[in-house]
């Protein structure tokens, strides 16, 4: 799931509604630590 942040910053927290719908824990991370993870973990 991809949110875009008008002007970087968003109004509440926004995980905290999506594991509540969910009924699940997530973390979130910016796309640029997303892509450093995923080469290392290809690497």
């Amino acid at each position: 799931m991809v949110l875009h942040l008008p002007n970087g910053r968003m109004e509440g927290n926004p995980m905290a509604s999506i594991e509540k719908t969910l009924g699940v824990r997530l973390t979130s991370r910016f796309h640029h630590t997303a892509a450093k993870i995923l080469a290392a973990a290809r690497g």
